[in-house]
């Protein structure tokens, strides 16, 4: 039953933000918390997924805690760890989406976030500590660095329709 009012949540937010004012929306961000811990079956609320490059397997709740709505702008960025390049991207969010993130990071210690365009995983980040201040790092898992700011364009340019279309309602 949850997964079916799920399924119709998202189904009426994409009706609506695709639908409005002529504008499309070509790029749905969603993040969804995820767990390691294996073992659990899957049911409407979970779903085992894989990541795109390193197969890294989770289950990975079907909510969706933010999406475009709640991100003001996404950069590409490149942290250097120990001599290790990671790439991934910076989301600076909305103040009530760093509440919702702030929330989820203080529930979830140890799990982790799961960064979703259209419907498909591409980044993760470990919950390792509480975010306060609405800036969250994902590592890209998959898309090489000039993928990147492709990626980051699409999604921006998403966050301007969303927020358009948010203004019309």
């Amino acid at each position: 039953m949850k997964k079916i009012i799920s399924i119709i949540l998202v189904s009426l937010v994409s009706l609506l933000l695709g639908g409005c004012g002529g504008e499309e929306l070509k790029t749905l961000l969603t993040f969804h918390v995820g767990t390691n811990v294996m073992g659990l079956p899957e049911t409407a609320a979970r779903e085992l997924i894989e990541m795109p490059s390193t197969n890294f397997r989770l289950m990975c709740s079907t909510d969706t805690f933010m999406y475009n709505g709640d991100i003001e702008r996404v950069d590409v960025a490149r942290v250097d760890s120990g001599g290790i390049r990671i790439d991934g991207l910076y989301f600076k969010c909305t103040v009530e989406g760093a509440k919702k993130l702030l929330n989820v990071t203080a529930s979830n210690l140890n799990n982790f976030i799961v960064m979703k365009i259209n419907g498909k995983p591409v980044g993760l980040r470990k919950i390792d500590t509480v975010i306060p201040d609405g800036m969250l790092f994902v590592i890209a898992d998959g898309p090489k660095q000039e993928e990147l700011q492709k990626i980051a364009d699409e999604i921006n340019d998403s966050i301007l329709v969303t927020n358009r279309i948010k203004a019309d309602l």
